[in-house]
């Protein structure tokens, strides 16, 4: 395909130019990307390929296993352009007089320069043509990834991650016994 720039490659779900970045920036690991992701909110990923002996450049493009909600909340430091917060499914717990007893903190951590993320969104909210066209909503600026690891010649996992500043919703496709 020749040269192709960062914009282009993510349409069309290039990965040799992600695996090229990650080697040229963790010359010659993915460690630098990987410890990003973990920044991001994803701190589980690739401990498993961690403790089995490492992971490659495979890395950048998402050859390690992750939870569903981990990868969401990295996209989420994203759609707030760079701050990161932890997961929280409990906001406030009262007691049955109503009284407070532990209230979730809305706190976070800038962990990607705000310029960066803004880039990384622009480019992901492309309308590529077949994908932002059903999940774009009317009047409001979404970003979207997908992603696919595949079993020989058959996918065995889709997912996709759509957002904006207000919502971060990810799907995720696949049989569990993988």
């Amino acid at each position: 395909m020749g040269a192709i720039n960062i914009r282009r490659a993510l349409a069309l779900s290039r990965n040799v130019p992600a695996v090229k970045a990650a080697y040229v920036v963790g010359d010659g690991s993915a460690k630098p990307v990987v410890e990003g992701i973990r920044r991001m909110g994803d701190p589980n990923y690739c401990r498993q390929e961690e403790n089995a002996g490492g992971y490659g450049l495979g890395a950048a493009i998402g050859a390690c296993g992750t939870k569903q909600t981990e990868l969401v909340n990295a996209y989420s430091t994203l759609a707030r352009m760079g701050v990161q917060k932890d997961v929280s499914s409990v906001i406030e717990v009262k007691n049955s007089q109503g009284e407070t007893l532990k209230k979730w903190k809305d706190e976070g951590k800038q962990v990607i320069d705000s310029q960066s993320a803004y880039i990384v969104n622009d480019i992901l909210s492309d309308r590529t043509p077949g994908l932002h066209g059903w999940m774009g909503v009317n009047g409001v600026r979404t970003s979207a990834k997908t992603g696919t690891s595949d079993k020989g010649s058959q996918p065995k996992d889709l997912w996709i991650v759509n957002y904006s500043p207000a919502l971060v919703m990810g799907m995720w496709l696949g049989k569990l016994r993988h």
